[in-house]
């Protein structure tokens, strides 16, 4: 195992920033992403682990993703950037990427791949306002949230530049003809290639260019005949021709994609480019919350402004992301005690799905230690209590078992982890089950037996707390 490979496993073993890594969920040939989970408000994220150079400060897909703010383009929470790796700090969506839903559930209908479409159609556009070409855009890097919402994600390959650059690199089945040419090409027309390609795929469950080899796949690319299947709307048909053209320069732009007919039908109003909010503006309920956490709000205010993507930053875009998931819910913020420091070797390990002892990190760099680096009077948290911005029902979700315990760090009885936590839905209907059912018995009592006494009644129909 080369130095780089081992650097990588034994960062997989501890906590890194304030995050505790747990399973890898995809590998690159340059990078591996990771799910971790934040240690202050027990978030699940996504580490992108990319091997870099020692020349670049920071990796251009940190600096494209810094630019970028759109409700279906992953969101970067942290960034921490080293001489040969940087570390992307990640949303972390639920349901894998649009690859395995189209293997599973075969060709889309119309009106379904339209909705995914138009999402994916808003991101890209929005990306090229902001000067930024994919060139990577394929089922594998268009993810799915919890509800089915596209997450444009991979900007491993993208560029800020407006220069027809050549690209190296990509999926062939994805690529435009001039991209496999090896001619320098805009970026912008060929990720509306790579959008027809997808569109084709949701609806047909089909490849436009199918073969068996690489070269055979490459040249009926490069001669731009394809067949459409009968049952593909007329509509449809047309905006494949627009999208699949050989020829770039009368290729549709994507900002073009928006006004098409197909792209629109069953909605009131054509496509509109995104609006983004103004980025000076800072959220004071996600301030207060940072505050009852131990951060100060100055601290807050100007990491946010600068942009820094440090660990105050990190927390801050986690918890405001959290919020926009969560609308409508008051999120409790209450005290643990417990320290970083003080996490057993048990729990930890129980956290990690690798199953590696935490010795192992003593030797990786300081920003790899344990120890959770943090402000002057901020409030730590252990992995035996439950975090601290969520609330109860929340928490209850939360797959980890070392989440599931009790203030003091003790496990939580099986009926409340199973049954719903007090507050929550499920807790509430059980107990309103338990009432009913005894003061059924105590009625039928009334009827068919004698009379109690008033002892016995207060007894008989003493409820216990849910």
């Amino acid at each position: 195992m080369s130095s780089d490979s081992a650097a990588l496993s034994a960062s997989e073993e501890c906590l890194v920033a304030g995050y505790v890594l747990l399973s890898p969920i995809g590998r690159g040939a340059f990078s591996k992403v990771v799910v971790a989970r934040h240690l202050v408000t027990g978030t699940e994220v996504a580490v992108k682990i990319i091997k870099k150079g020692g020349f670049a400060k920071v990796s251009q897909e940190a600096h494209v993703l810094m630019s970028l703010n759109h409700p279906n383009i992953i969101t970067l929470f942290q960034v921490i950037d080293t001489q040969d790796r940087a570390f992307l700090f990640l949303e972390h969506v639920s349901r894998g990427h649009l690859f395995g839903y189209l293997r599973k559930n075969g060709p889309l209908a119309e009106e379904d791949a339209r909705a995914k479409f138009r999402q994916m159609t808003s991101a890209v556009q929005y990306c090229h306002r902001k000067g930024v070409a994919h060139r990577d855009l394929k089922p594998g890097n268009i993810l799915l949230d919890g509800e089915n919402n596209i997450k444009l994600a991979d900007f491993g390959l993208s560029t800020f530049s407006d220069d027809k650059l050549p690209v190296i690199g990509g999926t062939v089945s994805y690529v435009a003809p001039e991209v496999l040419r090896l001619e320098p090409c805009d970026g912008r027309k060929a990720d509306a290639w790579s959008l027809g390609v997808i569109l084709y795929r949701m609806v047909t469950g089909k490849l436009p260019f199918e073969s068996t080899n690489f070269e055979e796949r490459k040249q009926k690319i490069l001669t731009g005949h394809f067949h459409i299947p009968d049952t593909v709307s007329l509509e449809c048909q047309e905006l494949l021709k627009k999208l699949l053209t050989l020829d770039p320069s009368h290729r549709i732009t994507v900002e073009g994609v928006m006004g098409d007919q197909w792209v629109n039908i069953g909605y009131e109003e054509a496509l509109r480019p995104y609006s983004e909010p103004p980025r000076g503006d800072i959220d004071p309920r996600v301030i207060e919350r940072m505050e009852k956490l131990g951060y100060k709000k100055e601290d807050i205010e100007d990491s946010v402004s600068q942009r820094k993507y440090d660990d105050i930053m990190g927390t801050y875009m986690i918890l405001k992301n959290t919020q926009t998931k969560m609308v409508g819910r008051t999120i409790r913020v209450r005290p643990c005690p417990n320290p970083v420091s003080s996490i057993s070797l048990h729990a930890t390990q129980e956290s990690l799905s690798f199953g590696q002892k935490l010795e192992k990190c003593s030797s990786l760099p300081c920003y790899m230690q344990t120890r959770v680096p943090s402000p002057q009077g901020r409030l730590h948290r252990s992995l035996n209590t439950p975090p601290a911005c969520l609330d109860a029902k929340t928490t209850s979700s939360l797959p980890s078992p070392a989440l599931q315990r009790g203030p003091g760090g003790s496990r939580l009885p099986a009926s409340e982890t199973d049954a719903g936590t007090p507050g929550s839905p499920s807790g509430c209907r059980h107990g309103r089950q338990g009432v009913a059912k005894r003061i059924l018995r105590f009625f039928l009592k009334c009827i068919c037996c004698r009379p109690s006494t008033e002892k016995q009644h207060h007894k008989e129909t003493r409820v216990k707390p849910i």
